[in-house]
């Protein structure tokens, strides 16, 4: 790898990649993205996630409208709520562990490792919360298949080559799709019968989404909040077994 100043490139292969932290250059790509498009197939990150983080042009512009009210500040102070649930639930395990009258000694990486996953989960989902903690349980063992492909990743019909890891993250894939159609459709319908106060993420987007279709008679399809609804995971996850990978890299 190469390292001039704010800028550095690597090979992936025959693909050379820029890195780029200056952040006036960084500015300027994001409001050219007709020249500076997103990179077309990308194995890795398309066998995770797609929607927003892929989506160019008209697409990307009415994707953008439809979920921008879920991440607006007012929306965001709704979710404070759920957010100090999680914390207190892990604080209020670290006290039944220390409640003994000696020192106790607790590893408390686990319990980090899941924290972020269940505050998604519960501004993400709401009352679906335990549903969503599946999704990023499966999200992170997706990242870990992953990385043990990554001799067949970009190799033409590489999801067809029957090997253990193959097999299993094609059969996470059938398994989310499924979880996530569940909360999705069982909120649709609350929001269609008035009974969804959308005071998470899903529910703000489907009433978005909802609206959107009303006034402009096109919108998001199933597919798109599928895609969107595994984005909220993704970045959590990735840094999660990165951890866990530096983890056991420094205790081997």
């Amino acid at each position: 790898m190469n390292h001039p100043g704010e800028k550095s490139f690597i090979w992936l292969g025959p693909t050379p990649r820029m890195y780029i932290r200056d952040p006036e250059l960084i500015k300027e790509i994001l409001l050219r993205p007709d020249e500076f498009q997103k990179p077309h197939p990308e194995p890795f990150r398309d066998s995770i996630v797609r929607g927003l983080l892929v989506t160019e042009g008209d697409k990307w512009i009415k994707h953008r409208k439809i979920i921008n009210p879920a991440f607006n500040l007012q929306n965001l102070k709704i979710m404070f709520s759920a957010i100090r649930l999680s914390c207190s639930d892990m604080i209020h395990k670290w006290e039944l562990l220390t409640a003994g009258s000696g020192p106790t000694e607790v590893d408390v990486w686990p319990y980090i490792d899941n924290l972020a996953g269940d505050v998604i989960s519960r501004t993400a989902f709401g009352s679906s919360y335990e549903e969503g903690q599946k999704i990023f349980r499966i999200q992170k063992e997706q990242i870990d298949l992953i990385f043990q492909m990554l001799f067949i990743l970009h190799l033409p019909g590489r999801r067809f080559i029957p090997t253990q890891a193959n097999k299993k993250f094609n059969e996470n894939i059938k398994e989310l799709r499924s979880v996530l159609m569940g909360i999705i459709n069982k909120r649709k319908r609350a929001i269609d019968i008035g009974e969804d106060k959308h005071e998470d993420l899903l529910g703000i987007l489907l009433e978005s989404n909802k609206k959107e279709i009303e006034e402009h008679g096109v919108g998001m399809s199933m597919e798109d909040v599928i895609e969107e609804c595994k984005l909220f995971y993704v970045a959590n996850a990735r840094m999660a077994n990165a951890s866990s990978r530096r983890d056991c890299s420094s205790s081997r």
